[in-house]
């Protein structure tokens, strides 16, 4: 075996040691260890394989320490020791290793320092320290490490601070920083990482201010500040990071303010500002992003007002404002995105009204306005979103109405007016929505009539009235919408009877009546719906019987009868519901015996006939 170039004993859990004579193995290369559970040392003579390139310790969870020879190995290029959470120190060898490239310390919790001569790695490149536990500081000398390209120090918990010398690393092209919630400041020759292209200082929840010497980062492309806690300002020089596409602020709460030149940031495609919740106003420079293309200001709660000059963010796509309860208006100027496809100003508590200007963002394809509960009226101009594909208005509590030129959005397919507690009547034109998907009117308890027109909506599949308790009836052409899948009616107190063109619906797959506590029967044509999968008639508390032709939906699978009180027998016809799998008939007081035909449900897996 003394030419053996590989050596493979991953896994061996109940591996203790390796022999001594493993450092005869003159050609080995590569040696794997990894998930050894058990292994706790290392022969001296592994410092006589000259030949080594490879070594991997992942998941040697008893390993502990390494012997000084391990310096001999000249040609290690790869040292992998994550997981290896006994390791508390690595010899003042290490830094012999002067052909090391990548050497992973990950998940070391109990490495407590490094020694000063890993600034003798020259050909290192990749050093991860993430999830040292107990590393509270880096040598001067990693300094000298002029090949490092990444270095990763996430989660370490205990880390204060970065020294000085970490300014030479003229190659270091990404740090991470993450979660190293001791760290409260960052070294001013941070400026110096020419190279630098992404700093990562998420939840650094001590950290209160970057140095000025950050703007001299001019290749930086990800500057990650999610999450940190204490930061209350930027620096002014922030705005010459020319390069920077991405500036990650979200959960900064103690962010007042963003500087005035943060318009400089010329590559600037995406902002978070996402719960910066002391943030009161963007400035008016904010303009000046022209490559903007998503802004996120969801729950900065003190923001009461966007500047003017939003409108000439021109490759804006995407504006997120949901949870900005103080924001009363939008500027005129909002019309001028252009670009702007999704618009979220979900529970914008105090928003009022929309400017006319808003039917000018023609590429528009998702309004979000639900729980805006000042909102009383839209717009004519909201006709002029051609793009439109998505409007949600559930929860505007005094939205009474929609303007007749809602019907002109031709491309809308969702339409959610649900829990508009004044929305009274809907528009005529509403019949001109050739592409509506679905139109949710749950709980609009002032809804006392839809519109003829409705039966229009040639690609309506899902209908939500429930809780629509003054609705009375349905339009008798009700039976026009051939896309129908679902229609809930639900909790119609007032409906007293289901139009006989229902039986046209040949595309229903659920019909929901849950507590339609006035109607007394169902159309004898009920039975012509054979897709019909779920019909619920619980609480259906005059319903005194079913049509006889129920038999004839051969595809149900649910039946819900339950609390109605008035039903006194099933028909015979229920025998042939073949596919019927649950039969609800719970308290149903009246109903004193069962069909004999009962007993063809071969399908049937669940009967309720609890008192």
């Amino acid at each position: 075996m003394k030419c053996l170039a590989r050596l493979y004993l991953g896994y061996c859990s109940k591996l203790t040691s390796l022999p001594d004579k493993i450092g005869k193995l003159k050609y080995l290369k590569e040696l794997k260890l990894h998930h050894c559970l058990a292994l706790a040392s290392l022969p001296n003579s592994i410092g006589e394989l000259k030949s080594f390139h490879n070594l991997d310790f992942y998941y040697c969870l008893k390993l502990a320490s390494f012997p000084d020879n391990i310096g001999k190995l000249n040609c290690l290029a790869t040292l992998d020791l994550k997981f290896c959470s006994k390791l508390a120190s690595v010899p003042d060898s290490f830094g012999q290793l002067k052909c090391l490239s990548r050497l992973d310390l990950g998940y070391c919790s109990e490495l407590a320092s490094l020694p000063d001569s890993f600034g003798e790695l020259k050909c290192l490149s990749r050093l991860d320290l993430c999830y040292c536990l107990e590393l509270a500081s880096i040598p001067d000398s990693i300094g000298e490490l002029k090949s490092l390209v990444e270095l990763n120090l996430g989660y370490c918990s205990k880390l204060v601070s970065l020294p000085d010398s970490i300014g030479k690393l003229k190659c270091l092209e990404m740090l991470d920083l993450n979660y190293c919630s001791e760290l409260a400041s960052l070294p001013d020759s941070i400026g110096k990482l020419k190279s630098f292209v992404k700093l990562h200082l998420s939840s650094c929840s001590k950290l209160a201010s970057l140095p000025d010497s950050i703007g001299k980062l001019k290749s930086l492309a990800e500057l990650h500040l999610s999450s940190c806690l204490k930061l209350a300002s930027l620096p002014d020089s922030i705005g010459e990071l020319k390069c920077l596409p991405r500036l990650d602020l979200g959960y900064c709460l103690k962010l007042v303010s963003l500087p005035d030149n943060i318009g400089e940031l010329k590559s600037l495609a995406k902002l978070n500002l996402y719960y910066c919740s002391e943030l009161e106003s963007l400035p008016d420079s904010i303009g000046k992003l022209k490559s903007l293309v998503e802004l996120h200001l969801g729950y900065c709660y003190k923001l009461a007002r966007l500047p003017e000059s939003i409108g000439e963010l021109k490759c804006l796509v995407m504006l997120n404002l949901h949870h900005c309860s103080e924001l009363a208006w939008l500027p005129n100027s909002i019309g001028k995105l252009k670009s702007l496809v999704e618009f979220h100003l979900g529970y914008c508590y105090k928003l009022a009204w929309l400017p006319e200007s808003i039917g000018e963002l023609k590429c528009l394809v998702m309004l979000r306005l639900h729980h805006c509960s000042e909102l009383a009226w839209l717009p004519h101009s909201i006709g002029k979103l051609k793009s439109l594909i998505e409007l949600h208005l559930g929860y505007c509590y005094k939205l009474a109405w929609l303007p007749e030129s809602i019907g002109e959005l031709k491309c809308l397919v969702t339409l959610n007016l649900h829990h508009c507690s004044e929305f009274a009547w809907l528009p005529d034109s509403i019949g001109e929505l050739k592409c509506l998907v679905m139109l949710d009117l749950n709980s609009c308890s002032k809804l006392a009539s839809l519109p003829n027109s409705i039966c229009k909506l040639k690609s309506l599949a899902e209908l939500y009235l429930s809780s629509c308790s003054k609705l009375a009836s349905l339009p008798n052409n009700i039976g026009e919408l051939k896309c129908l899948r679902t229609l809930d009616l639900n909790c119609c107190s007032e409906l007293a009877n289901l139009p006989d063109s229902i039986n046209k619906l040949k595309s229903l797959l659920e019909l929901h009546l849950s507590s339609c506590s006035k109607l007394a029967c169902l159309p004898n044509s009920i039975g012509e719906l054979k897709c019909m999968l779920r019909l619920n008639l619980s609480y259906c508390s005059k319903l005194a019987s079913l049509p006889n032709n129920i038999g004839e939906l051969k595809c149900l699978v649910m039946l819900n009868l339950d609390s109605c009180s008035e039903l006194v027998s099933l028909p015979n016809s229920i025998g042939e519901l073949k596919s019927l799998v649950e039969l609800h008939l719970s308290s149903c007081s009246k109903l004193t015996s069962l069909s004999n035909n009962i007993g063809k449900l071969k399908s049937l897996q669940k009967l309720d006939l609890s008192p």
